[in-house]
């Protein structure tokens, strides 16, 4: 038997704004959990999930905060 941990998934993405540039710094939580990071300076992230779908929000000040379904671990 496996520990959960290692079943676990890792979801990459990054995060933009509307020009398509990456936004550093930007939180994203897993909905309904502790479980988060933070974008590095690219705006690029890894987060290890237990499961798909999921739903991450993403949130800073100064910027709206996003919810967003995602079912593959790349997008």
């Amino acid at each position: 038997m496996l520990p959960l941990a290692m079943v676990a998934q890792t979801i990459k993405g990054k995060v933009t704004n509307s020009s398509g540039e990456g936004l550093p710094y930007m939180n994203i939580i897993e909905q309904g959990t502790s479980n988060g990071t933070t974008s590095d300076d690219a705006g690029e992230f890894s987060l290890n999930v237990i499961s798909l779908p999921t739903t991450l929000v993403i949130s800073s000040m100064g910027f709206e905060t996003k919810k967003l379904k995602v079912s593959n671990t790349s997008y």
